[in-house]
């Protein structure tokens, strides 16, 4: 798959890129580091190409991990110690213009386990790294932390990167973009397959693949995808909630479909939210409209009961 370069080149996300041209114009004119970002949104929408976007945009030089329980402090401090030093004297003063600049891009930043997060403090706020033989200087780097769940981060380690910036869901037009620009799909070939890939960048590349290997767009009545994109499990979700009459919870909806909640949560509930099928009521999820204070569908306890008979 052929990545974006630059910003010029990076589709979507409009109101985005002017405030990542003024960051990164704002460096590069003031002789200073790109300040610690993080980047966050659905999965699949770009973050870390964004990432390597800005790193290429500012000429760093990029290092780039997935984060997991196995990077322990130890790890990280290691990963962080063995940056090049050339251009740089003592205390970490850059000697050389040509000194080079680091981007540490890190996939899933909320993976980490928390011990870790505590080793990242100083080397974020005051570019020393602790260790066990002590403390060490490091070279002028930013870290643009992705995720698709910012809140996972404790407060103190997300207070530590001064730029936040949601990776929003794209438009059907920016996809069939993206789809032209990395297949040999002509625009209205490409135009329907963004209509049904979920604002998401990387679903509208997996399809436009099917696509081409099934021959047509044909494919999607095999596989069962409607023109708005609803998959078979989506529309299962909603018969639930038909069935039900009334907000359920979503643990009610999960034993009914037998599926996983966070399965539901990650990759239906977003989804439907964002089509208008679905609202999140204080009493739990229901059809878009269903009045919650004129309840009249039956009880959940007698639609589970009916449905394992």
């Amino acid at each position: 798959m052929r990545r974006p370069q630059d910003l010029k080149s990076y589709v979507g996300q409009s109101s985005l890129k002017p405030i990542l041209e003024a960051e990164i114009r704002a460096a590069q004119q003031g002789g200073k580091t790109f300040r610690h970002a993080l980047l966050y949104g659905s999965a699949g929408c770009g973050k870390t190409s964004l990432g390597r976007v800005i790193a290429n945009s500012l000429g760093y030089n990029t290092v780039q991990i997935c984060a997991s329980k196995e990077w322990t402090p130890s790890k990280i401090a290691q990963l962080l110690l063995e940056l090049p030093i050339p251009g740089y004297g003592p205390g970490g003063v850059r000697q050389s213009i040509n000194a080079p600049k680091y981007a540490i891009i890190v996939d899933e930043i909320h993976a980490f386990p928390s011990t870790s997060f505590e080793s990242l403090y100083h080397p974020l706020e005051d570019q020393e790294c602790y260790h066990q033989a002590g403390v060490s200087w490091l070279p002028d780097f930013c870290m643009i932390g992705c995720t698709t769940s910012p809140h996972s981060l404790p407060k103190p380690c997300r207070d530590r990167f001064p730029l936040h910036f949601r990776v929003g869901l794209y438009t059907s037009d920016e996809l069939a973009q993206i789809i032209t620009n990395q297949f040999p799909i002509d625009r209205d070939t490409a135009l329907e397959i963004g209509k049904r890939s979920r604002g998401v960048p990387r679903v509208a590349i997996n399809y436009a693949d099917s696509v081409l290997n099934y021959g047509g767009l044909h494919y999607f009545t095999a596989v069962n995808i409607d023109e708005m994109g609803r998959t078979p499990l989506d529309r299962a979700y909603l018969e639930v909630l038909d069935k039900i009459g009334r907000p359920a919870s979503i643990r009610t909806i999960g034993s009914m479909l037998s599926e996983e909640v966070s399965v539901l949560q990650e990759l239906v509930e977003p989804f439907l939210l964002s089509i208008g099928d679905l609202q999140i009521t204080p009493k739990g999820r229901a059809r878009l409209g269903f009045e919650t204070n004129n309840i009249r569908g039956p009880k959940v306890e007698d639609v589970v009961s009916k449905l394992l008979r």
